[in-house]
């Protein structure tokens, strides 16, 4: 297999979930798990490289919108979206299981803000999630 299959092969464990057997059996192969895992590991190599960019006011002023600038929404830096993500119900906890409750989803999820610029490059604020029923 190529380094793109392989890289393909992990983005199917991290993204949808296949065991490494199932990946074994769409590409034809008796074992897959030690260079998926290594594929795992070059994407989060990746990922981790381009969290780290630095975002200069310079930047921002280049590539704000006219549209922000037509509002006189020129000093933003970063335009915040609430996600909320489902998980498993706790069921041992009822009070936590109210509090992880989402209207957005209706079911049971936590909340996570993702940010990016006014012309829309996401970045990470390294923020943590919680309770999708919980105000802030």
């Amino acid at each position: 297999m190529t380094e793109f299959e392989w890289m393909i092969a992990a983005k199917l464990r991290m993204n949808c979930g296949f065991s490494c057997t199932h990946i074994a059996l769409i590409f034809g192969l008796k074992s897959v798990s030690l260079k998926v895992q290594r594929a795992v590991k070059e994407w989060g190599e990746a990922g981790k490289s381009l969290s780290i960019l630095d975002i200069s006011e310079e930047f921002l002023n280049e590539t704000c919108p006219q549209a922000y600038k037509d509002e006189g929404l020129t000093n933003i830096c970063g335009v915040p979206d609430g996600k909320d993500f489902k998980i498993n119900t706790p069921r041992k906890n009822s009070l936590l299981s109210r509090a992880c409750y989402s209207d957005k989803v209706h079911a049971i999820a936590v909340w996570c803000i993702s940010w990016c610029t006014p012309m829309g490059l996401s970045y990470e604020l390294r923020a943590h999630g919680s309770f999708s029923g919980t105000s802030v």
